[in-house]
C-alpha cells in the first residue's frame, strides 16, 4: 500500500519522520487508521509550534494568527484479509483544528481552487496510478500559478510507501512539467 502526502507547509521533513516511525513501530495499514495517526501528532506539533498564536484572527487583538497548515493523504482502507479495499482521500486544515475532511469525488484541492477543479475535470481519470499523478499534480499547480499570484513557488511531491521510503518527482522533472506548460500556453496565443 501507498500513501501520497501533499503537504503544504514551509519544512515538514522533521513531522514526517515522526509520522512514518509511528506508523511502522505500530504497524498500523490502511488509510483511515494511519489518517488518524497524522491528525494526532499534527494537532500536538502545530500546537507546540505555534502555542502563542491565535487559531482565528481576531479583530483587535495584537496577536498574530497562526500560519496555514493544509495535508492531504490518500490512500486505500485494508480489508481483515489485508487487501486494499475503498481508496479515500483526507484533507486537514489546521484553522479546524485538523478535523479529517473526506473528497469521495478521486481527487481533494486545497488553496485556489476554482483553475484547479476546472483542470482536474478534465485531465483527472479513476484509472490513473500514483505515478501518472504526480505530474498531474504538478501540471496543476503549475497552471493555477500562472492563472493567480496568490498561488506559486517551489513545487515539491513525494510518494510515502509503506516501508517507510519515498519516491520524490525530481526537481528536472517538476520543471519539464512547467516548462512543456509555458511551450504549450505560447503555441496556443
Amino acid at each position: 500500500m501507498s500513501v501520497l502526502f501533499w503537504l503544504e507547509a514551509a519544512n515538514l521533513a522533521m513531522v514526517m519522520n515522526e509520522i512514518s516511525e509511528k506508523i511502522r513501530s505500530s504497524k498500523i495499514e490502511g488509510v483511515t487508521p494511519i489518517m488518524g495517526e497524522i491528525r494526532k501528532v499534527l494537532i500536538e506539533r502545530y500546537q507546540e509550534w505555534f502555542a502563542g498564536y491565535q487559531i482565528m484572527p481576531v479583530p483587535g487583538n495584537p496577536n498574530p494568527d497562526r500560519p496555514t497548515l493544509v495535508v492531504l493523504i490518500a490512500g486505500y482502507d485494508i480489508d481483515s484479509a489485508g487487501k486494499p479495499t475503498i481508496q479515500k482521500i483526507y484533507s486537514f486544515n489546521c484553522h479546524f483544528n485538523f478535523a479529517p475532511m473526506l473528497h469521495d469525488y478521486g481527487f481533494a484541492i486545497e488553496g485556489v481552487a476554482q483553475y484547479a477543479l476546472y483542470l482536474l475535470n478534465r485531465l483527472y481519470t479513476p484509472e490513473s496510478n500514483v505515478d501518472k499523478l504526480l505530474p498531474l499534480a504538478a501540471y496543476v499547480i503549475s497552471e493555477t500559478a500562472n492563472q493567480d499570484g496568490k498561488v506559486g513557488g517551489p513545487i515539491q511531491t513525494i510518494k510515502i510507501t509503506s516501508d517507510g521510503g519515498g519516491v520524490t518527482l525530481s526537481p528536472e522533472d517538476i520543471n519539464n512539467i512547467v516548462s512543456s506548460n509555458t511551450d504549450r500556453s505560447k503555441k496556443l496565443r
